[in-house]
């Protein structure tokens, strides 16, 4: 799989009861970002929008909560929007693993 994009991945970690988050050291990747939208049910099992499918090496560590920047497309330095990672999960293709997440 061709990853060509550039990423920062940031961990939010939930501290108590009352939702007060953590924020880890944002921590570059690179990746493939692609044009999905797709309406998904969230944690709470309402529906949300997701704007986009991030592919990564299956080595990445990512979860529900934590934040993605896209850095760069295709060569092309794009707005660094923060988008919260909706969903997480493995996949296989015939050129291997890889991670798929929704943003």
């Amino acid at each position: 799989m061709i990853f060509c994009d550039k990423i920062r991945i940031t961990s939010v970690t939930i501290n108590d009861e009352y939702g007060t988050k953590t924020l880890g050291s944002p921590k570059k990747y690179t990746a493939r970002v692609e044009n999905n939208s797709k309406l998904i049910k969230g944690q709470n099992g309402k529906e949300i929008q997701s704007n986009y499918l991030v592919i990564l090496e299956p080595n990445v560590s990512i979860k529900v909560g934590d934040r993605i920047q896209v850095v760069e497309i295709a060569g092309q330095e794009v707005d660094e929007i923060e988008y919260e990672v909706l969903s997480v999960f493995s996949a296989a293709s015939f050129s291997g693993h890889h991670k798929e997440v929704l943003i």
